[in-house]
């Protein structure tokens, strides 16, 4: 009735997966779930600064990345991981100098236009 044949080429059964008791933790143990650390405001605040960089030619659109990146990038250097936050913090730094630059630009070009 019952066949008690080793497994085909002396594999244990269903490959080399081990059993679901090998996975559970002793009796009493607490079952551990390791988590990565992320820190979602410091991503935030880069995302923001990289397109305050993409829209500094456009000076509503530019402040306001540049605004909200650098506040999120400020924010995010507190918790840890800090690697985004602090290129946030310097891709900001540098965005409001190019929306600077872009807005005087802009200006001279509305004056010289007036001026003809």
């Amino acid at each position: 009735m019952y066949n008690n044949q080793p497994p085909y080429n002396n594999q244990p059964p269903y490959g080399n997966q081990p059993s679901y008791a090998a996975q559970q933790p002793p009796y009493g143990q607490p079952r551990v779930v390791v988590r990565p650390h992320t820190n979602g405001l410091g991503t935030a605040g880069f995302v923001l600064s990289l397109l305050a960089w993409i829209f500094c030619l456009v000076p509503v659109v530019g402040t306001l990345l540049w605004v909200l990146g650098l506040v999120f990038s400020i924010i995010g250097l507190f918790k840890a991981p800090r690697g985004l936050a602090i290129a946030g913090f310097v891709l900001s730094v540098i965005a409001i100098v190019l929306v600077i630059v872009s807005l005087v630009f802009i200006g001279i070009g509305g004056l010289a236009l007036m001026s003809f």
